[in-house]
């Protein structure tokens, strides 16, 4: 009877050590998820707090830049401490081609050298700007080999093309020959605008834009960018050498004659409206805030905001 009494309380004590360790480790796991859990809060938090203090400082040398007083070499524009960092340059929106004003038969020349200078061939870059023409002109002739409603219409995209100016650069990604641009110049976007006034800003553009606009080698617009860059060679420094006109600046060019007349109605030398390129940096986060911003020097009026996160 003893030993019988004795297998039970055994066997009783044995269930409940099992009962307990089980309960135990079920605790176990509960604390541990929760603590996971609150480290991923607190994370989470600093993270977002992070992110809202680079936006602030962004927006902060942002609004700094855009006083007509702070020039772009301002040392205003750049600053900060343990705690944070901030920066922002001015930028004409002149530097970009303004794809409107140049996806026309009169300037048609001017897109054309720029894709064949970006390694597309003669025909090819014919094609896509003819096809650039017809999605921006009102009327339903195709120009050349262009693309009109019933080329697409054939393709099962029947409100193609717009028939208006671009009012998205993504818009351009819908012509048929895209491909062909992407292919040969993934970054393009950051050549062309929406924005500007039309014209080229000379004071300010890339070499590859001024061979394209003026017509001359891309050495000759080198060379240009070069000499307009000063001693120190960097853009947006003291020492950058200022155009009085466009007339001046063309001498630099080396650009006389006939080509002369034809070329002085597509640049400038000053556009009003100005890119201003702010950032925000926290740790390891950083905030970019990007203003499109006209009549910079009266009255600043914002045409166009976009932000987004870096990875550093």
């Amino acid at each position: 009877m003893n030993c019988i009494l004795q297998k039970f309380y055994s066997s009783r004590s044995g269930s409940a050590l099992i009962a307990v360790y089980s309960t135990i480790a079920i605790l176990s796991i509960a604390v541990f998820t929760t603590l996971q859990f609150l480290l991923f809060e607190v994370s989470h938090t600093n993270s977002r707090s992070a992110i809202f203090r680079a936006e602030q400082l962004a927006h902060n040398v942002a609004a700094i830049a855009m006083n007509p007083k702070v020039e772009p070499h301002d040392p205003l524009l750049t600053g900060g401490n343990a705690a944070g960092s901030y920066s922002a340059v001015i930028l004409s929106e002149g530097s970009k081609l303004a794809i409107n004003q140049f996806a026309t038969v009169p300037r048609r020349k001017v897109l054309e050298n720029l894709f064949e200078n970006w390694g597309m061939d003669g025909n090819e870059a014919k094609d896509l700007v003819d096809q650039l023409i017809d999605w921006v002109d009102a009327d339903s002739r195709a120009t050349g080999n262009g693309r009109e409603r019933p080329f697409y219409l054939a393709r099962g995209k029947p409100d193609l093309p717009f028939n208006r100016p671009f009012v998205d650069l993504d818009e351009l990604t819908l012509v048929e020959s895209y491909p062909k641009l992407a292919r040969i110049k993934p970054d393009w976007r950051s050549f062309f605008t929406l924005r500007s006034s039309g014209k080229l800003d000379l004071s300010s553009a890339p070499a590859e834009l001024i061979a394209a606009v003026i017509g001359c080698s891309p050495t000759t617009a080198e060379h240009f960018v070069e000499t307009r860059s000063g001693s120190d060679g960097v853009a947006l420094t003291e020492d950058d050498l200022s155009f009085e006109s466009v007339d001046e600046a063309l001498d630099l060019l080396m650009t006389y004659g006939p080509d002369r007349e034809a070329i002085l109605p597509l640049c400038s030398i000053d556009d009003p409206v100005k890119r201003i390129v702010a950032v925000g940096t926290v740790g390891d986060i950083a905030v970019e805030q990007v203003w499109i911003v006209e009549n910079h020097s009266s009255t600043p009026a914002v045409l166009d905001f976009s932000m987004r996160q870096l990875r550093l």
